[in-house]
């Protein structure tokens, strides 16, 4: 290494200044944590100046302190100028926000628990984003990353899907799947007339069920991707054929020829009247 070239003590590769792009994208580390690795490294060339006269003797100091990308890194070739610009780099710093407080330099209302912000601001970041994703699903991206189109029938694209669900726990994923489940299943009974069974009138919702009209439902089930019948329902629309039955109307159809026995014994006191 000379006096206007630096080399990564990652990789061996030689630049002309080591910047926290190249740490961060192809090890992951930031200026702290790189010099922290290696004591007495650096990240500018000594003999290298960003600004200054070209005759240092005219103003001397001046090239001798370099700040270093977005890691408010200082480099300096003495001590007395490193000492220098860390007195002024605490000096300059904004006093920390009252503990409890929104983060929001402006706001002076209180935080959420747990959270960095006050409601209104959480309010206004959410909606933000809401209309980003908006925008992004509008133009035919993902709404996550906005770069690439998502996958077939699905809402993210394979990079995106594939980082939340490393950032969700597992059971934040099983309470996300069963609000899907019970929101989608409520659609759907809703749109076959409600929870009630359309031959006896039962409303328990644990005893009801959607049944085929034309049968079938067996290998139809079968036939959908994961069993969710409810999914393929909302997907296509909820098309006509089905209906919702209590499980003994159910079963009483698979076994009575396809109707059931009280539909049977309506049709029987009907034609005694008559």
């Amino acid at each position: 290494m000379d006096d206007l070239t630096v080399t990564c003590l990652e990789c061996g590769e030689t630049f002309a200044m080591l910047r926290w792009m190249h740490l961060k994208r192809k090890h992951g580390l930031t200026s702290d944590q790189y010099l922290a690795r290696h004591p007495g490294a650096l990240l500018v060339p000594l003999g290298r100046r960003l600004s200054g006269p070209r005759n240092p003797a005219k103003q001397p100091g001046v090239g001798d302190k370099i700040s270093v990308g977005r890691q408010g890194i200082t480099a300096a070739t003495s001590p007395a100028i490193a000492a220098e610009a860390a007195r002024k780099s605490v000096a300059y710093r904004k006093p920390p926000r009252s503990p409890g407080l929104c983060g929001v330099s402006t706001c002076g209302f209180t935080a959420e628990p747990g959270r960095k912000m006050c409601r209104a601001h959480l309010d206004v970041l959410k909606a933000r984003s809401a209309r980003c994703r908006e925008d992004r699903r509008a133009s035919g991206s993902c709404p996550g990353c906005g770069r690439v189109p998502p996958d077939t029938e699905k809402k993210y694209c394979a990079a995106c899907a594939q980082e939340k669900r490393a950032s969700t726990s597992p059971e934040q994923q099983s309470a996300s799947y069963r609000s899907r489940h019970i929101r989608r299943k409520d659609a759907a009974y809703a749109a076959y007339g409600g929870y009630a069974c359309a031959c006896c009138g039962e409303s328990e919702p644990c005893f009801l069920s959607l049944d085929h009209v034309d049968g079938g439902g067996h290998r139809h089930r079968k036939s959908v991707p994961g069993s969710d019948i409810y999914k393929w329902l909302e997907q296509h629309g909820y098309p006509p054929g089905f209906q919702v039955l209590c499980m003994n109307c159910n079963h009483g159809r698979a076994r009575n020829g396809g109707e059931c026995p009280h539909e049977t014994a309506r049709r029987s006191r009907a034609q005694q009247e008559a």
